[in-house]
């Protein structure tokens, strides 16, 4: 049986992961996978909070559905200020995003031919990415609809502010190894 690689180890460590991949496909071989888009979760998380502050100064009550939203918000704002710090990454489940010019500047220096973050469920202004996280996170209707109903007016504070390509929620990252000879030897992570 050929071998087989280990199974993904912890996000934090991505050049590693990808150096290792890079050794273990053949020549021509490619691997994907889809990660969490680091800007379009930053402004989101921004915007979901501005949203969340207007709706609690109309209700101040907690309920199950905005105290969900407010942990997710801040699941994602730990997770990027600590970007880089990999000890403190490591007690995460959720610990990684990604900014699609630093994954295709990193497969690079590591030696793919190609490396490409293609933008996966396009929602510029957010409604059905956060139309998903509300129905996962079983956010009741009323305040499902106010949110929804909100968030067109608060795009322009910072999800506008994001490229044309950070408008969605996560990417397929594609990486392929040269088909010959070409092949790059590959330089260890930093």
């Amino acid at each position: 049986a050929p071998p087989q690689p280990p199974t993904l180890p912890p996000p934090a460590l991505l050049p590693h992961f990808l150096a290792n991949t890079f050794r273990w496909l053949k020549p021509g071989g490619r691997a994907f996978f889809t990660e969490p888009n680091l800007r379009y979760h930053r402004a989101l998380g921004q915007t979901l909070a501005d949203i969340l502050a207007l709706l609690h100064g109309e209700d101040p009550s907690y309920g199950h559905g905005k105290q969900s939203l407010l942990n997710v918000i801040g699941q994602w704002r730990r997770g990027i200020l600590h970007q880089g710090d990999l000890p403190f990454l490591g007690t995460l489940d959720d610990k990684h995003m990604f900014a699609a010019d630093a994954f295709e500047a990193m497969g690079r220096e590591i030696g793919f031919a190609t490396v490409l973050a293609i933008p996966v469920a396009h929602s510029p202004a957010g409604l059905g990415f956060v139309g998903r996280l509300c129905t996962q996170l079983g956010v009741e209707e009323p305040l499902r609809s106010a949110v929804l109903g909100l968030l067109p007016a608060f795009t322009d504070r910072s999800l506008s502010l994001r490229s044309p390509r950070d408008q969605t929620g996560s990417f397929l990252f594609w990486s392929e190894k040269a088909p010959g000879p070409a092949d790059r030897h590959v330089r260890r992570p930093p």
